[in-house]
């Protein structure tokens, strides 16, 4: 039976900052880490592993990248644009409060990551 989704090798770029956010990602097997790439170099932002997203937020909020999202192993992925998306949670209603759980957990993490930075620089 043949694997669905994309390979990616590591080191290859599944998405880059600026690109269309026609889609989002599901990381079947592997690790991507999304990064901040600018003129003083490369800032890793979080790795992402089986079973987690990645581009969702910026297709919900129908923005460009914000980061890039390169393979930091051999990685599969798989696309899901925003129809297929919905097709899924229909089959699978825990789809969208897994989706809701996993952007919820890293907002919270972000928040908190600022605020012990605003407290350190006080």
């Amino acid at each position: 039976m043949g694997e669905l989704g994309t390979l990616y090798k590591k080191g290859e770029f599944i998405f880059k900052k600026g690109d269309p956010s026609d889609c989002m990602y599901v990381v079947q097997k592997g690790r991507v880490e999304i990064v901040m790439i600018s003129d003083y170099g490369s800032t890793r932002l979080s790795v992402r592993k089986k079973g987690d997203f990645i581009g969702e937020t910026s297709m919900f909020a129908c923005k460009t990248r914000f980061a890039s999202a390169k393979a930091l192993t051999d990685a599969r992925v798989l696309k899901l644009d925003e129809k297929s998306f919905i097709a899924k949670i229909h089959q699978d209603p825990s789809l969208a409060f897994n989706t809701i759980k996993q952007m919820a957990k890293r907002i919270y993490e972000q928040d908190h990551t600022l605020m012990r930075g605003f407290l350190h620089q006080n």
